[in-house]
């Protein structure tokens, strides 16, 4: 293999085939199409070796299947295919090490040059638009979209281009595929966004010739138009609900800046991001007159901005590529996620209460491997019962390497049974103010997606339990995940020696560390407890991510969600909402008619919408209004932070009629810690601790004064315990 490494030195892509090392053909024409697959085509593949830096790696041969272009694997395979027909063998070399991540396999921060050695067992055609309705066709293009804003936010560009040209192919001809203008209108707009956000994947790959250039003629109409047209189409999209952008400049403008052929660096900049590497050159002008046409090219954008917009802020020539990508990006345009009825499609993006409780599980691609009993070559041996419950049970199995996993089996039936299972509605607003019974919560398949999608981010936690795999039998389903063999926090801290002060800090630390991992992914977990962190050679690491759900929409509004999700005594005030709506309650003397504040309800400090007409001090009917989940997963650290360090919990529950937590909310956490410790009664007779001011910030009553995990994780008290690199980040 060192010597195929020597015949090429292109990276693999959808365009380029000099990368694709063909050999021989192993397998007959039987075994599928001879055709190359495409986007969404069902691929089964066999992947005979993998090597990096001249080194191969262990846990191969495997075979897998997948949809070909819905990022089920690295993008190097998923390029490779497209150049390859069923029955082909073929070594791949790739040079970029992210495009061979794939965490599922344990193929993540290798040294470049990574080869494959692959054969592609069978293909077969993806879906085809002539079998289907109307209605299936526009729910289709609506889903494939949404993979694409999955794919795009996970930086694989690549892969989203090539998704949103599936989708802008798929609707080549809309007047043939659509009766009545409504209809036609609505797949014309779609097909504006999907070449929108396909220009935006060129963009952001510094590939400026491709957004320029338009794929189709009919592209032009996109494309090719003068800025304020393109802004207009922009607009028009949004006004759809069908994309936003927080980014400071619009793509519309970063379209027409394409257009002026600029360097990719120096256009990226423009645009508030670095580029790698220069795509397309800069015309041959001189230095002078080069720099006059930029500085007239910048002002005009500049005067052409929206209303009340900012210019771009420079990004630091030293910062990295992923850090100037966090600070701007392109944001995509469409909301993965919505429904097969299109109810939450309806819904405006910026309305808080248009909640997705089944947003992972019916976005986040999970395909279940069947479960193979271990002495039919299945992967894992059944060791023991680590514990059962209403809802299924916990098993200790091992590889066949003997290394031990745990597998969480769930029946399918009670699997179907909860929240986010539910068909027929998914807005958790609607099912609290609506059912008399509520769904469980907890729910295998979301937790499945989360650990997924966790996994397929460049970024990973070692907080955070690991995947290894998700099965299905007949009956149920398994997860399974990496085994820690000390045990839950809660059992260390109820039944083991008494904690070192270090201890106790390294424990919080690293639950926090493990929430801001997840708030950085759009997560809320939303069951932060002491029973949901195990204990791996010493460290904390998060598990359970059956309640979990999105923090934000994709233009960036906190999501509103009404459940009494988690463990009662971690749950925060705001979790407890009422069940009747509106409500009868009195408007806070600083309350703003019109805006969300917390008020005391029937034992509860539930958060509520006031009305317009609301007076400051008098009673009036307001709408519950939920409780945001970022807030809620931090007090839940601070359930768990304060029995770390006080040695029992604060309170029963979060309630008025609970007696302690009564006397915090008056007076406060330092009062009574420093009573339970033998100070006397009143106001602190001394300042509170580094550990106390700790505390109180992450147990405010009001969510909205609550310190977030980014503020905690610099407090002085875990300064010696939290890695410099994580405190340098929240700065």
């Amino acid at each position: 293999m060192a010597g195929l490494a020597e015949q090429s030195a292109a990276d693999v892509s959808f365009r380029k085939n000099e990368a694709v090392l063909k050999r021989t053909r192993v397998l007959g024409r039987e075994t599928g199409s001879s055709v190359h697959p495409t986007d969404l085509s069902k691929v089964a593949l066999r992947v005979a070796s993998v090597a990096a830096a001249g080194e191969c790696l262990p846990g191969f041969p495997r075979s897998v299947e997948f949809t070909l272009g819905n990022g089920e694997v690295c993008d190097a395979l998923e390029c490779a295919c497209c150049h390859m027909t069923a029955g082909e063998e073929a070594t791949i070399i790739c040079h970029v090490s992210g495009m061979a991540a794939w965490t599922s396999l344990g193929l993540s921060g290798l040294t470049a040059p990574i080869l494959f050695e692959i054969t592609l067992l069978s293909s077969k055609k993806g879906p085809r638009k002539q079998t289907m309705t109307e209605a299936e066709k526009m729910d289709f293009a609506l889903l494939q979209k949404d993979i694409g804003a999955h794919l795009f936010k996970e930086n694989r560009a690549e892969l989203a281009m090539n998704k949103y040209n599936t989708i802008v192919v798929f609707l080549d001809y809309v007047d043939r595929m659509f009766t009545g203008e409504a209809a036609q209108q609505r797949a014309r707009e779609l097909k504006i966004v999907c070449q929108l956000n396909r220009a935006a994947c060129a963009l952001k790959l510094g590939d400026f010739k491709r957004a320029a250039a338009p794929e189709e003629p009919e592209d032009e109409e996109v494309l090719a138009l003068g800025v304020s047209a393109a802004r207009e189409a922009a607009k028009a999209a949004a006004e759809e609900k069908a994309f936003c952008t927080t980014s400071t400049l619009t793509l519309a403008d970063g379209i027409v800046l394409a257009k002026t052929h600029r360097s990719g660096r120096e256009a990226l900049e423009l645009l508030g991001f670095e580029a790698n590497s220069s795509s397309s050159a800069s015309p041959s002008v001189g230095e002078d007159e080069e720099s006059l046409v930029a500085k007239e090219e910048a002002e005009e954008l500049w005067h052409l901005r929206p209303p009340g917009r900012s210019p771009p802020e420079p990004v630091p020539s030293n910062c990295s590529e992923e850090l100037s990508q966090q600070r701007i990006d392109w944001a995509v345009f469409g909301e993965p996620g919505a429904s097969a009825g299109g109810a939450s499609r309806e819904a405006a993006l910026s309305d808080p209460l248009a909640t997705n409780i089944a947003y992972f599980r019916r976005s986040v691609e999970v395909a279940l491997e069947p479960w193979v009993p271990a002495e039919l070559g299945g992967q894992f041996t059944v060791v023991a019962r680590l514990a059962k419950s209403v809802h299924g049970e916990v098993l200790y199995v091992q590889d066949r390497e003997g290394v031990g996993a745990v597998a969480k089996v769930v029946p399918k039936e009670t699997a179907r049974k909860t929240l986010a299972g539910t068909d027929s509605e998914i807005n958790e607003r609607h099912i609290w103010l609506g059912s008399l019974e509520i769904p469980q919560l907890e729910d295998l398949g979301t937790e499945i997606a989360v650990l997924r999608y966790l996994q397929r981010s460049h970024e990973q936690s070692s907080h955070v339990v690991r995947l290894l795999g998700a099965f299905e039998d007949a009956c149920s389903t398994y997860l399974v995940t990496e085994y820690c063999d000390e045990g839950e926090l809660f059992e260390r801290v109820a039944y083991g020696d008494p904690l070192a002060e270090t201890e106790k800090k390294r424990y919080v630390s690293e639950m926090l560390q493990a929430v801001q991992h997840l708030h950085r992914h759009n997560v809320g977990h939303r069951d932060v407890s002491l029973e949901n962190v195990l204990l791996r050679r010493g460290r904390c690491v998060l598990m359970d991510f059956g309640q979990a759900v999105r923090l934000r929409a994709v233009d960036g509004t906190e999501l509103r969600y009404y459940a009494e999700a988690g463990k009662r005594m971690y749950r925060s005030p705001e979790m407890y909402v009422s069940r009747v709506s509106p409500v009868q309650v009195v408007c806070p003397s600083d309350g703003v008619p019109g805006s969300v504040v917390q008020v005391a309800f029937d034992r509860t400090r539930c958060q509520v919408l006031l009305p317009k007409d609301a007076v400051p001090g008098k009673p009036c009917f307001a709408e519950p209004h939920g409780y945001a989940a970022a807030p809620a997963d931090l007090f839940a650290c601070g359930v768990c932070a304060f029995i770390l360090t006080a040695g029992k919990p604060p309170w029963a529950a979060a309630l008025d009629s609970d007696a302690s937590f009564s006397f915090i909310r008056r007076h406060g956490v330092v009062t009574l810690l420093q009573q339970w410790r033998g100070g006397a009664r009143g106001p602190p007779s001394t300042p509170p601790s580094e550990e106390e001011s700790l505390l109180a910030q992450m147990l405010r009553v009001d969510p909205t004064r609550r310190s977030t995990v980014d503020e905690c994780l610099r407090s002085s008290w875990l300064d010696a315990v939290t890695p410099p690199r994580l405190r340098s980040q929240t700065a």
